[in-house]
């Protein structure tokens, strides 16, 4: 049984210690019997002391970012849906997911 919440958060942080985690593209919450879900809208990278990031857009595609590497630009690294299976996405060039990041529609 999920906890029970007046309102939906706008927000939620999921730190992720194992690349075994089973994690969904969203997140139902149990507001007051009305169940409502966050989506996922980016994931965070990290190995070798540094961090890089995938940014998920509304409409559902996937950009990557690395300060370093890509500077200010971003790669266009197609849509969500187009990836099989979550697991492809808890890597990324070497580097493995540490927070996920769910925001409202």
């Amino acid at each position: 049984m999920f906890p029970i919440f007046e309102s939906i958060p706008a927000l939620c942080f999921i730190a992720v210690d194992s690349d075994r985690l089973l994690f969904d593209r969203h997140i139902v919450f149990d507001c007051g019997g009305n169940p409502e879900a966050l989506l996922l809208r980016g994931i965070i990278y990290g190995g070798g002391a540094h961090f890089v990031c995938r940014f998920i857009a509304k409409d559902g595609r996937m950009w990557y970012h690395d300060g370093i590497g890509t500077g200010r630009h971003c790669i266009d690294e197609g849509m969500l849906n187009d990836v099989k299976h979550h697991r492809l996405l808890m890597h990324t060039r070497g580097k493995q997911a540490v927070l996920l990041i769910y925001t409202q529609k």
